[in-house]
């Protein structure tokens, strides 16, 4: 089953990747904070979505994959769920 989810997640996000076509306004890196939790920061440091997940995957058009506990996600450049984690 959970096999399942994780492809159900990963076809959103090749989906959502290809529809939307372009990037984020600017770059933003995967980036793990002090108490372990996963965010994204821009090119000067700063935090453009605060590190609130287990993991996180490198952005692919204007989505990234998150991973909260053992549920995988979608969000947008923003920070905006756009797949609650399943």
């Amino acid at each position: 089953m959970k096999k399942i989810n994780f492809l159900f997640v990963l076809l959103c996000f090749s989906y959502f990747s290809m529809a939307q076509g372009h990037s984020c306004k600017e770059d933003l890196f995967p980036q793990q904070e002090k108490n372990r939790l996963f965010g994204y920061i821009n090119i000067f440091g700063e935090w453009k979505v605060n590190p609130i997940f287990s993991n996180v995957f490198p952005f692919h058009g204007k989505t990234a994959i998150v991973q909260q506990g053992t549920k995988f996600g979608v969000i947008s450049c923003e920070g905006k769920m756009i797949i609650q984690p399943k």
